[in-house]
């Protein structure tokens, strides 16, 4: 029997590329883990990565609102150019999810919050201006995920300790160079660097979670852990080996 996928449906998957969305809980786990998150917090994790990821969503959708006129002509088929997503319902969607995002920051904490503020003013920048500038674009595009480390290491402080600190510039320099590669990549290799960016991200934080196993639980460094190995397997299922 086959289903049929709703065309509104496919729309908004096409702007949301749900692939991508396995590297982003990844992030805030490793952050909270190298900042020395205690039992008692362990479950504000959940509502953090779901806040992370309504972020990344909005800048998905973001991104193709102010790419809409280079879409007419380059890409047509995208769902906004195409008719099949109106410009002014995908701003609003993006808005929306910003605000429901923030406002479980503010309920998650101070500290929390304080973060998500300056990972929303950075994937700002990033849509309105930075990204039409390469080496800006670049930069602010690592910083985005670097930010997205510290959110979750805000769940303990906003007083990042160095393992955060490394972790984070680690991240910002590899998405920032992993991305200006691709950017100067042929369009026909561009879909496997993308996957190889999902994969080293996930590696990455694999890697950021297993440190931080010097002063958290094994059990809850071997959960954390298959998490980010499932997400891989997940991500390979769509972008290939």
């Amino acid at each position: 029997m086959k289903f049929k996928i709703n065309p509104a449906f496919r729309a908004w998957m096409e702007i949301v590329r749900p692939p991508n969305l396995f590297t982003v809980p990844g992030d805030v786990i490793a952050g909270a883990l190298l900042a020395g998150m205690s039992n008692a917090k362990i479950l504000y994790l959940i509502p953090a990565a779901v806040c992370s990821v309504i972020f990344y969503v909005s800048g998905l959708i973001l991104n193709d609102y102010f790419d809409r006129e280079k879409d007419k002509k380059e890409r047509p088929f995208r769902p906004i150019p195409s008719g099949r997503i109106n410009p002014v319902t995908a701003l609003l969607a993006a808005i929306c999810l910003i605000v429901i995002a923030l406002i479980i920051s503010i309920l998650i904490g101070p500290d929390f919050f304080m973060a998500a503020i300056i990972l929303v003013l950075l994937i700002v920048v990033y849509n309105t201006f930075a990204r039409k500038i390469p080496v800006a674009g670049f930069a602010v595009m690592g910083l985005c995920r670097g930010a997205n480390i510290i959110l979750g290491a805000s769940l303990v402080s906003l007083s990042i300790n160095t393992n955060v600190s490394i972790a984070a510039l680690i991240e910002t320099i590899y998405v920032a160079g992993l991305t200006a590669f691709a950017f100067n990549e042929v369009k026909g290799n561009r879909a496997s660097l993308i996957g190889n960016l999902v994969r080293g991200l996930i590696i990455l934080q694999l890697a950021f979670i297993i440190f931080s196993g010097f002063e958290n639980p094994a059990v809850i460094i071997v959960f954390m852990c298959l998490f980010l190995y499932l997400s891989g397997r997940a991500a390979k299922v769509f972008y290939g080996s």
